[in-house]
């Protein structure tokens, strides 16, 4: 991940663009789209508030979740930044507020000084957004299923966690057993059954705002 310092001066640019014409804050409602799998990739979003989930549909129909995105993230650059289609679908979870920047029409309206700022803010989200990937491989990567967990919400917390006094954590993300099996590349059946044999120790709790992650989990 990015440092804190480099992380603020990037949502600083990002959030000064928004002055140039054309650059809009949007609101997506849960469960909407903010781009569908092979339009041409033209916007970049800053999430501001919110979370979305980036997927694609296998022959079969079945979901394979890619990423999970939150405040402070920017979605769509590659794609974008080499003038291809997204590659895959792009869904908010949660209602999501976002920077929408239609890149090369907004860089085409900076002077040189805040381009040069504005792409190197860019470089730094886009090695941010690869590292966030990176986790993927490394959760789907690591073991059985109770060390695909850990990998799973170390992240997560580590990205979006609030601590808590009673040695917690809060993630304001509300996933499912389902989605988090699609996600880390386990069957749903031995994720219910996990939950249900371990149901007792409460190291994990879904809410219908987000997930309580206990400490003792991630140590």
């Amino acid at each position: 991940m990015i440092s804190t310092n480099k992380k603020a001066m990037a949502n600083c640019c990002i959030k000064g663009l928004v002055k140039v014409e054309g650059v809009n804050t949007v609101t997506h409602p849960r469960k909407s789209h903010l781009w569908l799998q092979g339009e041409i990739a033209e916007n970049i979003y800053f999430i501001e508030s919110g979370f979305v989930d980036v997927y694609t549909v296998c022959a079969s129909g079945e979901e394979k979740l890619i990423g999970l995105f939150g405040p402070g993230n920017a979605i769509g650059l590659s794609a974008t930044l080499n003038k291809t289609n997204y590659p895959a679908f792009c869904r908010a979870q949660t209602k999501v507020t976002a920077i929408k920047i239609p890149y090369y029409q907004t860089i085409q309206k900076l002077t040189s000084q805040t381009l040069k700022n504005t792409e190197q803010c860019f470089r730094r989200l886009l090695v941010e957004h690869q590292n966030i990937l990176f986790d993927k491989i490394q959760t789907v990567s690591s073991g059985p299923l109770e060390e695909r967990l850990n990998t799973f919400f170390k992240s997560l917390v580590e990205r979006f966690g609030t601590y808590s006094d009673n040695n917690t954590y809060f993630i304001a993300l509300p996933l499912t057993k389902t989605q988090i099996a699609k996600y880390i590349d386990v069957r749903v059946e031995t994720m219910i059954r996990h939950f249900s044999q371990n149901k007792g120790k409460n190291h994990i709790m879904f809410k219908s705002d987000g997930m309580i992650v206990h400490n003792d989990f991630l140590n």
